[in-house]
């Protein structure tokens, strides 16, 4: 098979299934793909309560997930490749495309103060009081958005946590959200005396003088109280783009932890001065949480990583990495 621009990223084969759980997309003026089992796609009806319910619906359920089809094989090239193996670099037309259109769809706020535009967003969010009501009548701990982020996930995806007993590496992690959805999770699914767990994280320390302020986390309310959970390696920045900090973090994890069965990275950076290229900016950080979970990781671990738009050939040969290495993988 020839390799082209759209076809490089996928062994041969329908790769893509559009629409977890049965429900597609459908976000673009065309139909999504009806051949989806048990999906039923209605043209949408502005009058319609209904239609109107499916499109939120639809929107709640997006999800991609890749098949590992029997006569497939998704293998990394080899190191032989002409030019090396992560030599090559090139962009896919059609993403570049969606790129150029979000980007002028976000200059569009470029006349508009942010702080006001911040207010008016909170205010129009449909979801706003999700996070409220979840800790007022929930009486869940530290709900945030990265909070309900995960907690869906793991609704989403149970096989995360195969059972009571854990043991969990968050990277990236301040303030310490994931760790608090987590808990949450494992306590409401599973019997108190059945829950054996036991976790570690880590992050820029905020504590280190040496780490730059804009791109730390200062809201320590959590760490404070748990700061014998967290690593912040042999030179006390908490920096995994350091492969020797990954080794020291791989020796504490199997030191204190043994196999670990879950790994999330939370991982960003403040992209305020250019935010037309938050891919590009976050993609070494990402590289790096994505090297740290295939090295400490155990065989049959889960691993949840949030990224951004992907667009970037980047990004998309860290989906085909993953794929190599994991059983299942779904971008959600």
């Amino acid at each position: 098979m020839e390799v082209t621009h759209e076809t490089r990223l996928a062994p041969p084969g329908p790769v893509l299934r559009n629409g977890c759980g049965g429900l597609s997309a459908g976000t673009s003026s065309s139909p999504p793909d009806t051949n989806i089992p048990g999906y039923h796609y209605q043209q949408p009806n502005p009058n319609n309560e209904n239609s109107i319910y499916n499109d939120v619906m639809a929107m709640f359920h997006k999800c991609f997930s890749y098949q590992k089809l029997p006569n497939s094989a998704w293998t990394l090239p080899p190191e032989s490749t002409a030019g090396g193996l992560f030599s090559e670099y090139y962009q896919l037309d059609s993403l570049q495309q969606l790129k150029i259109k979000l980007n002028d769809v976000k200059s569009k706020l470029n006349d508009y103060v942010i702080e006001e535009w911040s207010q008016h967003t909170r205010r129009k969010d449909p979801a706003g009081e999700i996070p409220w009501r979840l800790k007022s009548e929930m009486k869940a701990e530290f709900v945030t958005i990265a909070w309900c982020k995960l907690f869906e996930c793991l609704n989403r995806f149970p096989e995360l946590v195969k059972g009571p007993q854990v043991n969990s590496l968050h990277l990236c992690e301040a303030p310490g959200a994931f760790i608090a959805a987590l808990n949450h999770y494992i306590y409401t699914r599973f019997k108190p005396d059945e829950v054996k767990w036991q976790w570690l994280a880590t992050t820029l320390n905020p504590y280190y003088e040496g780490n730059p302020v804009k791109k730390m986390i200062m809201d320590d309310r959590f760490m404070l109280y748990t700061l014998d959970n967290w690593l912040f390696h042999k030179d006390f920045t908490g920096n995994i783009i350091s492969s020797e900090n990954v080794e020291h973090m791989k020796e504490e994890c199997k030191k204190r932890l043994g196999e670990v069965h879950l790994i999330t990275a939370d991982g960003s950076i403040d992209c305020i001065d250019a935010p037309d290229c938050q891919e590009e900016k976050v993609d070494l950080l990402h590289f790096a949480e994505i090297v740290t979970a295939l090295e400490i990781l155990a065989n049959g671990g889960s691993f949840v990583v949030k990224m951004f738009t992907l667009f970037e050939s980047t990004s998309l040969c860290k989906l085909y990495l993953l794929n190599c290495v994991f059983r299942e993988v779904h971008v959600f």
